[in-house]
Order: C-alpha cells, then sequence, then structure tokens
C-alpha cells in the first residue's frame, strides 16, 4: 500500500481505495498508470543509450587513422620533435640553416595531411616558434662575424713588411662572408689600402734581394740569394709581383745560375771517367784468313778494384766506312777484360783477343763505348761521347 494524493482535492489517500475519503471523488488506477509510465522512461533510457553508443562507433571510425595516415602522423611528430630538441649554443651556421630548411618541410608536411591527421600531429604550433629562434642565431652569428672582421682590420694598424699575417687573417675572414655580409663591413676601404701598401713594401723588398744577387757563380751563397728572392718573389700577390721592376734580373739568374751547375756536372762527370780507367796501347794484328787479334793495355785510375772491363769497339775501312764481322755479322764487337785489376795496376800486358774480329778489309778500330764493374758492386758506364777521357786511339 502507498500513500497518493486525490486527484480532485489533492489530500492524501491509500492507493487501495477507489473513492477519496474526503471528498468521494472517484479515483483513477494509478498503479496501472505509474507501471506503463516506468515502462516508458525504461525504454527511452535503452533508446538514448544505443543513440550514444552508435555516435560513439560512428566517432570512432570517423576519427579513426589507417596505417598509411598513422605512419604519416609518426613521421611529422618524429620530425617536430627532432627540431624543438635543437639547441644553437656553439652551433655553426650552415647547420642552423639546414634546421631552418627542415622547419620549411614540416610546415609543407603538415599541409598535406588530412585534416582527421592534423588531430594527432603534437607540438606543431612550437615550429614556428623554434623556426624564429634558428634565424635570430643566424642574425647573432653573422653580427659576430661583420665585428669580428672589422676588428681584425682594426688591428692591422701601421703597415710594415711585418704585418702580413694580420693583412692575410683580416682578408681571409672578409672572404669568408656571405656576399651580403661583405657589404655590411664599415671599414673594408683601410683593408684594401692595407693591401696595396703591403703589396708596395714587399715588392720593394723583393727588388732589393734581386739586387743582392750581383754577378751570378756556382756557390752556395748565390745560390741562396736567388732562392731567397724566388721564394719572396713568390708569394707576392698578382698584382705585388707586377711592382717589381726588376724580375727579369732574377730570371737571368736562375738561368744562368742552372746553366753553371750543368756545366759543373758535366765537368765533375768527366773528373770522374778520367779518374776510372786510362787506355794507353791499342793495337791489332791481321791474321791470313781476316782475323783481327786485339791487344788493350791500360792502368786502374780510381781508388776501387776492378772486376770486370767490358769495351765496346766498332772497325772501319779505309774509307771511313762502319765494317760487319764476317762470322757474327754485327759491326760492334764486345771484348771483356777480367780483373781483379787493383788501384793503380797495368791491365792486358802480354793479354789479347786471338780473332776477335773478321774482316780483311779492316783499316782501324773505335771504342765507342765501355762498362766498368768494380769488386763492390758499383758500375760506370762510359758512352760514345765520354771515350775520348779514357783513351785517345784512333
Amino acid at each position: 500500500m502507498a500513500i497518493i494524493k486525490c486527484e480532485e482535492c489533492g489530500k492524501d489517500m491509500s492507493d487501495t481505495l477507489r473513492r477519496c475519503p474526503h471528498c468521494g471523488a472517484k479515483q483513477k488506477k494509478q498503479g496501472k498508470k505509474m507501471k506503463s509510465k516506468s515502462k516508458k522512461k525504461l525504454i527511452g533510457a535503452i533508446a538514448s543509450l544505443f543513440i550514444i553508443l552508435l555516435l560513439v562507433v560512428i566517432t570512432f571510425n570517423i576519427f579513426r587513422l589507417n596505417k598509411a595516415e598513422s605512419q604519416r602522423v609518426e613521421d611529422i611528430n618524429a620530425n617536430i620533435s627532432y627540431l624543438l630538441d635543437k639547441n644553437t649554443e656553439n652551433v655553426a651556421k650552415v647547420v642552423i640553416i639546414k634546421w631552418i630548411n627542415e622547419c620549411d618541410d614540416v610546415k609543407k608536411q603538415y599541409s598535406e595531411l588530412k585534416w582527421k591527421e592534423k588531430l594527432y600531429v603534437k607540438g606543431y604550433t612550437k615550429v614556428k616558434n623554434k623556426e624564429e629562434e634558428f634565424t635570430k642565431a643566424i642574425n647573432t652569428i653573422d653580427k659576430n662575424a661583420i665585428q669580428n672582421v672589422e676588428n681584425l682590420i682594426q688591428n692591422i694598424g701601421t703597415v710594415k713588411i711585418n704585418s702580413k699575417d694580420k693583412i692575410n687573417d683580416a682578408n681571409k675572414q672578409y672572404q669568408n662572408l656571405d656576399s651580403e655580409l661583405k657589404n655590411k663591413v664599415a671599414n673594408y676601404k683601410s683593408l684594401e689600402k692595407a693591401i696595396r701598401d703591403y703589396d708596395k713594401l714587399s715588392a720593394k723588398n723583393v727588388e732589393k734581394l734581386i739586387k743582392k744577387i750581383g754577378t751570378v757563380k756556382y756557390n752556395s751563397h748565390c745560390y741562396n740569394k736567388i732562392t731567397e728572392a724566388r721564394e719572396k718573389y713568390d708569394l707576392l700577390t698578382s698584382s705585388g709581383k707586377k711592382l717589381v721592376k726588376n724580375y727579369s734580373k732574377l730570371t737571368k739568374s736562375e738561368k744562368k745560375y742552372k746553366s753553371l751547375k750543368s756545366e759543373n756536372k758535366e765537368a765533375q762527370k768527366i773528373r770522374k771517367i778520367k779518374n776510372s780507367i786510362s787506355i794507353t796501347s791499342f793495337t791489332y794484328e791481321m791474321d791470313t784468313v781476316g782475323g783481327c787479334d786485339i791487344r788493350i793495355e791500360g792502368v786502374n785510375k780510381s781508388s776501387k778494384t776492378i772486376k770486370y772491363i767490358y769495351y765496346n769497339i766498332v772497325a772501319f775501312n779505309a774509307v771511313d766506312d762502319i765494317l760487319y764481322s764476317e762470322i757474327s755479322q754485327e759491326a760492334v764487337t764486345r771484348l771483356k777484360e777480367t780483373g781483379p785489376i787493383a788501384p793503380g795496376s797495368h791491365f792486358g800486358n802480354g793479354r789479347y783477343w786471338s780473332g776477335a774480329f773478321y774482316n780483311s778489309n779492316t783499316e782501324y778500330f773505335k771504342l765507342v763505348s765501355a762498362e766498368i764493374q768494380y769488386t763492390d758492386g758499383t758500375k760506370q758506364k762510359i758512352g760514345i761521347d765520354y771515350v775520348k777521357y779514357i783513351s785517345n786511339w784512333k
């Protein structure tokens, strides 16, 4: 049993009574009505819940990313995280420029995403701030670079012959600047003047060095003067070289010294050949069949023991034609003297090469080359232009 309100008078009454004890009004069947209302409410609640669930499922499917979309989001998030983690302190300008370009790449990458993909991107709004940070860092680097060059130029001071390093350092740092930054160096004209002044001083110094060479002789003192003048000249700038008025004297001195060196080298070679062996006698006898028995005598003038001497000789007829051996058909005959031949000792005495060459028209022989092998393993070759220094036979 439950207490309800009378539909007429509104006073309390039992829900089991059909009429109100207060006003006598007949009551409707409230129990069934209440049950019907409760049932309708339950159905409505279930329907609402179903609609909500349906909306959740639809929404989930709309916002859900497929594999390709997820990968694009993952890639851009990784790029953003990479950029946001960068610190510009003590970083080279070229690296920061690379980061700025990567910021532009991220912005392009973001613009190509679908609207639902953008919902999953993290930190994109901070990329612009990071790009501004990078740009500011580059501006600071550029400003410091300009200031550094200006300071280096100012520190050159009065140009002297020892100002080269300061000038070169300032000019090198200036040349390393971008074209745009070069135009912002306030005292660049001072650097240009310093370079011109140094060229003049350096050229004058080189002129003095060239003048000091004097008469060219083949000795170390003259060589050092020529070398110093050449080295200093080569260090000049192209404009500085044009200021050296006596450069032709340097080139002539170099040419003369080279000629003297060549002459000295030739003299040394001849002296060495003269101090090897000396052929004191060359004779031959012709037998009845045209064979030549050849005898060569000489002395070891070197300080080393000779192991072998090889002679290459050529025969000539009465009208100076070269003859060929009738046996070997060769023009050059090779003879071997066997040692050991001690320093200062004579060789060839009482020995001869029997039938070394066969041609009955032989009038005379010439030595065309020789080779000496010493017992210490060294060799000395004497060519056709130098055999006259070890023998004068005709």
